[in-house]
């Protein structure tokens, strides 16, 4: 007698000992497997990740520039990944700062020949136009004899009072030279003096020869004798001082 066949309901079959095996079972739990794996990854990393991101965040300078950064990706199953993020910081570095010299004073150079060191009435030394915008002086160059001597003005010296501006005369080692006649002169007069054996001479100033800051005085200064002379111009006393004004040190060069 045959029997009749019943429809399959079964998608499996039965093993030597006679029990039923599923043959797609293994392959659903594999991929309900994968799937929770991939979240407990993500639900241990981002926490983590999220507080070292904060913190990273939290120590960069306001001039850093920030992103995102993928760190980690996970197989999330049924054909989908999951991707990490971390926050991108991108320090900027300051730059080497660069030292900062330390202030030296000036020292005030001994004038030579071919030079002219000008200097206040503190000792700071200034130069040519500072004089020329403070008190109007200049001076007017000789040009060298036929043995290339000439007397140079090699320093101003601003003093205030006395009423005097001393002028000195040095020979060409420097040291002073009595006996040279020193001329002063006005539009409408003159006077010669002869130095002493400091190689100075003092002439004295009255006033007339006052004038105001910022133009020029009405005395011009040099030295007579053989060998030509510069001549300093515009010198006299600034009204409403103490009677500040300019000594002069001329100097024999060749």
């Amino acid at each position: 007698m045959s029997h009749p066949r019943h429809p399959r309901t079964d998608l499996g079959t039965r093993s030597a000992s006679g029990h039923s095996v599923n043959l797609r079972e293994p392959k659903e739990t594999d991929r309900s497997s994968r799937s929770r794996e991939a979240l407990n990854a993500i639900l241990i990393l981002v926490p983590i990740l999220t507080i070292a991101g904060i913190m990273v965040w939290m120590l960069q300078p306001a001039s850093a520039a920030t992103g995102l950064l993928r760190v980690a990706s996970v197989d999330a199953g049924q054909g989908e990944t999951s991707h990490i993020y971390l926050p991108l910081v991108l320090k900027a570095w300051p730059p080497t700062p660069t030292p900062t010299p330390t202030p030296t004073a000036t020292p005030i150079p001994t004038a030579t020949p071919g030079t002219v060191m000008v200097y206040d009435m503190y000792g700071n030394v200034r130069d040519l136009n500072w004089a020329w915008e403070k008190y109007g002086v200049w001076i007017e160059e000789a040009s060298p004899g036929l043995d290339g001597s000439v007397f140079r003005i090699v320093e101003l010296r601003e003093q205030s009072g006395p009423a005097n501006i001393d002028v000195w005369v040095l020979g060409e080692g420097g040291g002073p030279m009595a006996g040279v006649t020193v001329r002063k002169s006005w539009p409408d007069g003159q006077v010669e003096q002869i130095t002493d054996l400091d190689g100075r001479t003092g002439f004295g100033m009255g006033g007339g020869d006052k004038h105001p800051e910022g133009t020029s005085g009405p005395l011009s200064f040099e030295v007579v004798a053989s060998a030509a002379s510069d001549v300093g111009r515009g010198f006299g006393w600034l009204g409403g001082t103490a009677h500040d004004h300019f000594n002069i040190v001329f100097r024999l060069v060749r």
